[in-house]
């Protein structure tokens, strides 16, 4: 029972075995007699070496007697971390409630109520008090002693008269024996109820104590030259929006002036639920710029009033101002005899980079299909003059996100590092080859025709090709040709290929060729040679840039030179190749310069034979 385990555990183990402590078993005398009420009584305390509650069985018989028994005790470590007393009182009160709901559930009595004991006038504010917020631990533990309980449950009594003071102090065996009421329960339980401690009135308890929830408050400071009107203008985002609100505002002004001005009519004491006219939105235009006009061009309008020119140190002084019949503060100009609108003869003048002036830039720009400038501007002129519009317009023009979507750079992807074989300079040409296949051609061969193919080798680092004949695309061939390059080019340490299944760009016959070949052969012959062979990856035909670009040249110079020739056969076919191939490895690496003193451009074959070919 006692919670400051360093001082009293030893000592208190051993008074056990001296002292003879017993408590009844039976929860009534065997004379009791009939039971006609029972309750529930829990005294929850607290202090700094722990907290806990105890309960106790309070019946009547029928003939009034009283009995009071001891039922269960609890008690609590405090926690490590330092805790306050209010807080600790609450946490007893939490123990006595589950105290509460495990002897309801374990005893077969009938009891008809259950009252809690706490000598913290703390702990009742704090369950009486619901509309309250406290911080999250109080708040934890408030909600799970209401959920059980109410506040007409909790009672007040003296700290002397409070038995769960021993359960948070601890105590001896030897204690427990001397001090009856610890089994028996408190005297004034023995006793009616009349003669129970009365609960105070419970005083105000400063909220710091209560540990209530501060509140956060935000304040914002208006500036006095802003008005309702401007925060009513900067509400809203769009202009159209902006000018049905000023609208309805006015249909409640004219309603209240009606009502002020005695009108007995039903419909002129109710404001009109009709759709919005053309007039009256052109009416809520015109008292949205009156008002702009009033506040910023103030000086202007009075000296326009009383006959004199603005002053040239105005922004408008150079607009020729004027009032028109309307009140409204317009461009002046030449331009009265035109056959033109007066609205566009006379444009209404609005203030220098203001909220409404952005919105009806804004709205021109969209209406506009998201024009540009000078489209924009033109067809603001028609009506109104925002000073700096310009500046204004190309302001908005790169917030609009629309804008920024259609006109931005478009995103380009970064090429990859380039492998070693292309960036290898000291190396001999065809010492790092691609490998692709081109074609079928048709050959004459006596009275038949028969299919040929074209295999490109092409040298990683010189960018030469080099051109040989295939009679057929079977395995057999393309060793072949690949023996005949190896004979004349050179044995090559790298041989690069597209995957058999990459060929997208070919034709179905020769996609169907190549993956028929015997792969498993070809790797066999290329091992003896001591010839590495490397596949592209699968649908990555990109990453064999560099022949698939030298085919389509080959295709090109082929077009060109078929278009002489009719019939051919294989030996024409063969040298047709040959030729193709010199006039490739003769086109210009790097460009030609227009300077007679600067060397000729650089030729694969210049690589290749040391010269450039005849």
């Amino acid at each position: 029972m006692h919670l400051n385990r360093t001082v009293f555990e030893s000592s208190w183990t051993g008074s056990l075995i001296s002292e003879k402590l017993r408590i009844p078993r039976c929860l009534f005398p065997a004379d009791f007699g009939e039971i006609v009420k029972c309750e529930l009584h829990h005294f929850s305390d607290a202090s700094l070496n722990g907290y806990g509650a105890v309960s106790y069985l309070r019946a009547i018989n029928t003939d009034a007697e009283i009995h009071c028994s001891f039922l269960m005790g609890k008690a609590r470590v405090p926690p490590i971390k330092e805790s306050t007393i209010p807080r600790l009182e609450l946490s007893a009160a939490v123990v006595s409630v589950k105290l509460n709901e495990t002897l309801l559930q374990e005893l077969n009595l009938n009891i008809i109520s259950f009252t809690f004991w706490t000598d913290s006038t703390i702990v009742l504010h704090y369950i009486k008090s619901e509309r309250l917020r406290f911080q999250t631990f109080v708040a934890n533990r408030i909600s799970t002693i209401q959920e059980s309980t109410s506040s007409s449950d909790w009672r007040y009594v003296k700290s002397e008269l409070n038995l769960g003071d021993y359960s948070s102090r601890g105590m001896y065996a030897s204690q427990i024996v001397n001090c009856g009421q610890w089994i028996k329960g408190p005297e004034f339980l023995w006793m009616e109820e009349s003669k129970w401690p009365a609960t105070p009135d419970l005083f105000d308890v400063d909220p710091t104590e209560l540990e209530v929830r501060k509140s956060k408050v935000f304040f914002s400071d208006i500036g006095m030259e802003e008005y309702a009107t401007d925060r009513l203008l900067k509400r809203y985002s769009s202009w159209i929006k902006l000018k049905k609100i000023v609208c309805w505002i006015l249909r409640l002004k004219q309603c209240l002036l009606l009502k002020v001005s005695g009108s007995k009519q039903k419909q002129d004491n109710k404001i009109s639920t009709k759709s919005l006219s053309v007039d009256e939105m052109r009416t809520a235009e015109l008292e949205i710029v009156k008002y702009l006009q009033k506040r910023h061009f103030t000086s202007e309008i009075q000296e326009l009033k009383l006959g004199r020119t603005v002053k040239k140190s105005s922004p408008i002084h150079q607009l020729e101002p004027m009032i028109s019949s309307k009140g409204i503060l317009c461009v002046g100009g030449r331009l009265s005899n035109a056959p033109i609108t007066e609205q566009a003869k006379h444009q209404m003048i609005l203030p220098k980079d203001h909220y409404v002036g952005r919105l009806i830039a804004y709205h021109a720009h969209e209406i506009l299909g998201h024009s540009g400038t000078e489209h924009v501007l033109s067809y603001l002129r028609q009506r109104f003059w925002i000073i700096g519009a310009r500046v204004m317009l190309k302001s908005i023009f790169r917030k609009c996100v629309h804008c920024r979507k259609i006109q931005s750079a478009k995103g380009a992807q970064q090429m990859a590092q380039l492998p070693t074989d292309r960036v290898t300079p000291h190396r001999p040409p065809f010492t790092y080859v691609g490998i692709d296949c081109f074609g079928p051609f048709e050959v004459k061969r006596a009275r038949s025709i028969v299919k040929r193919y074209g295999c490109i080798f092409t040298c990683l680092t010189t960018r030469a090709v080099h051109i040989e004949k295939l009679d057929s695309m079977n395995t057999d061939s393309f060793i072949d040709a690949l023996r005949r390059f190896v004979i004349r080019r050179g044995k090559p340490e790298k041989i690069r290929t597209d995957n058999g299944s990459n060929f997208k760009g070919a034709c179905r016959e020769l996609k169907e060729a190549i993956q028929a070949w015997n792969l498993k052969q070809i790797d066999d012959f290329l091992t003896r040679k001591d010839i590495q062979w490397e596949f592209n990856p699968p649908t990555a035909s990109h990453m064999g840039g560099v022949w698939e670009r030298q085919i389509r040249t080959v295709r090109k110079v082929l077009n060109g030179l078929l278009c002489r020739e009719k019939g051919l056969s294989d030996e024409c076919l063969h040298t047709l190749f040959c030729e193709v191939e010199a006039i490739i490895n003769s086109r210009p690496l790097t460009d030609v310069s227009d300077n007679v003193r600067d060397a000729e451009a650089l030729t694969p074959n210049h690589l290749l034979l040391l010269r450039q070919a005849s």
